[in-house]
């Protein structure tokens, strides 16, 4: 069972805790529609059956859930009166911004699905349409076959809002954008286009004579609104690396361990990019940024240190594993409660720092600085004796301690600490400030 599944069952199962007469009933594709900004939704209903007035009747209500990497987050409710209550606290942990005023205007709808829009005009027969159908048709007379170009396909016209791509630039190491797309010789240009909602963008290739199409070489992958992290690596001056998820991902047919997705280039902004992944093992992604035709930033041209990463020829899979690994153990060092001073990663993960004896490196240099503040060159707790120094030495003990135990700060400094006290349990420095 998937992380988000349990999730939502263990919430079904705390409202029927409350009121074990309750019906709860999973509803997806749903969405939140405030003052024009549509946010892609799932709701609990909750039907609580009462008496009232001698009569038996049902009290709805809803809980709406927006879903995060991390899972479903309570953003709003729908009360009994039918009046919508938003979670301000649920707003900003699912870094949704909407200005909260009595004028918004606020809908809760399902999205159309394309397969039940068919279905429903499928079975739209008007009674005087079926006895046409019934009654038997007069011959037409024939008409010529048109001519072979005519049967093609209607081919899509471009429009305004589509991001052109480079097929020249290089997006991994000795290989232009056009040759990790199969079959694009046959496009002229290569469009991100954008469809009727921020999940249904398609990759479209032709030219303005000839129309565009969808190219079938990339199949759409990971479902709609992907929940996997993807560890993207940006071209801004320090390759700061962060974690993201998709607004939609597509594979390269035939091929399971690489492809493309479509991502916001920052969090809440509208404007999205294209990203070349590779993927390591399980739901690990790693990506670049593929360039963009007239780009107005330097950032969308890969470094050459990233393009060497994410070429297969370079770095193998197993490297490629090794440094998501590295990339966790970063991120993990605010919640390990390691000090911002002393953590290397506090400011933004770089690049370089994805080899995990350089992260090491960092993170004790970070340390010795720390503890040179707090106690002062010469008045070190404890001892360590060997040629990195006192101070030095006890950096290195906590470091890995965080690193190779996940242990916090405080606690490894403590453990490491402790190999220095005295007597009555304290260090050198405690006794020291406790006489004066």
């Amino acid at each position: 069972m998937d992380k988000y599944r349990q999730q939502i069952e263990e919430m079904i199962k705390n409202i029927k805790e409350e009121e074990n007469r309750r019906e709860v009933t999973f509803k997806q594709g749903q969405k939140l529609i405030v003052n024009g900004q549509e946010i892609p939704v799932s709701v609990l209903d909750i039907k609580e059956p009462m008496e009232k007035d001698d009569e038996k009747t049902n009290i709805n209500k809803m809980h709406i859930l927006f879903k995060t990497k991390d899972g479903y987050i309570l953003i709003a409710e729908v009360t009994e009166d039918k009046e919508i209550v938003f979670h301000s606290d649920g707003l900003r942990q699912a870094g949704i911004k909407i200005e909260l005023k009595s004028s918004n205007k606020i809908e809760l709808t399902e999205e159309e699905r394309e397969e039940d829009k068919q279905e429903a005009e499928g079975k739209k027969t008007l009674p005087e349409e079926k006895e046409r159908e019934e009654e038997p048709e007069e011959e037409e007379p024939k008409k010529e076959e048109p001519e072979q170009d005519d049967k093609k396909p209607q081919l899509n016209q471009k429009q305004s809002n589509w991001i052109k791509l480079d097929l020249n630039a290089e997006v991994v190491h000795n290989t232009p954008l056009r040759h990790l797309i199969p079959n694009s010789d046959k496009y002229k240009e290569v469009y991100i286009v954008p469809g009727k909602d921020e999940y249904s963008y398609t990759i479209q290739g032709g030219d303005k004579e000839s129309g565009y199409e969808v190219i079938e070489s990339l199949e759409r992958t990971e479902g709609r609104g992907p929940t996997q992290d993807i560890i993207s690596i940006g071209n801004s001056g320090e390759l700061n690396v962060e974690s993201k998820q998709a607004l939609a991902m597509y594979k390269i047919r035939g091929r399971e361990d690489e492809g493309f997705s479509i991502t916001e280039i920052q969090p809440g902004n509208e404007q999205v990019r294209m990203e070349y992944w590779r993927k390591a093992y399980g739901d690990m992604y790693i990506s670049t940024t593929v360039p963009q035709a007239n780009a107005d930033r330097g950032l969308d041209r890969p470094s050459p240190e990233v393009k060497y990463l994410m070429a297969k020829n370079q770095t193998s899979r197993l490297e490629m594993e090794r440094i998501f690994e590295t990339y966790e153990k970063a991120d993990n060092l605010k919640k390990q409660d390691v000090p911002f001073e002393a953590n290397p990663a506090a400011d933004g993960i770089e690049l370089e720092e994805l080899d995990r004896e350089t992260l090491r490196q960092r993170l004790i240099e970070e340390i010795t600085q720390k503890l040179k503040e707090e106690y002062g060159e010469n008045q070190t707790p404890g001892f360590y004796d060997n040629d990195k120094g006192p101070i030095k030495g006890k950096a290195v003990i906590i470091a890995d301690k965080i690193l190779d135990d996940g242990q916090s700060y405080e606690k490894a400094k403590e453990e490491t600490f402790d190999d220095g006290r005295g007597e009555g349990g304290q260090t050198p420095d405690q006794k020291r400030n406790r006489e004066g």
